[in-house]
């Protein structure tokens, strides 16, 4: 498990005590009672790139008349990111189980996307059997990470 000392981005080394680094997220990303740790974060110095595969039962393009893709791309960011208040988790919210602590998320902000890839094709089969429905709708993404600054911390992905 990967030990840390107050090495993230405006912290001097001696801030804090050693402990596991999921710790000091889980107690740095808390709404409430709920620990939501993101894996692409600003004190980690990293830029994300994604590239989408978004398929649907319609022809490809029919995405833009069906529903505007910049509407859609902004929706899937919203659900890539850490809310950052309760009612970011929407009216059908129900707490997270015990064994669901902590929730881990892509993003800290969709700031911290630099690269984005959007391409639409048709699927080839329901996903659940039976005629396609027209909302029917598949994402392939691939996530890559990159450092904004290399630093002992986030060298890793250099």
């Amino acid at each position: 498990m990967w030990r840390f000392k107050g090495l993230l981005k405006g912290e001097n080394p001696g801030d804090s005590d050693e402990r596991e680094y999921i710790e000091y997220l889980a107690d740095n990303y808390k709404i409430q009672n709920h620990q939501i740790i993101p894996l692409v974060t600003s004190g980690l110095s990293l830029w994300c790139g994604l590239d989408i595969l978004f398929l649907r039962s319609s022809a490809p393009g029919k995405i833009l008349s069906s529903g505007d893709i910049d509407n859609r791309i902004k929706t899937l960011f919203d659900a890539l990111k850490r809310p950052t208040q309760l009612s970011d988790f929407g009216p059908q919210y129900q707490p997270p189980h015990e064994s669901e602590q902590p929730f881990f998320v892509l993003l800290e902000d969709d700031s911290l996307v630099a690269k984005l890839s959007v391409e639409t094709d048709m699927m080839l089969e329901p996903l659940i059997g039976g005629i396609p429905e027209d909302t029917d709708t598949r994402l392939v993404i691939t996530v890559s990470l990159r450092p904004m600054d290399t630093n002992i911390v986030n060298m890793g992905f250099g």
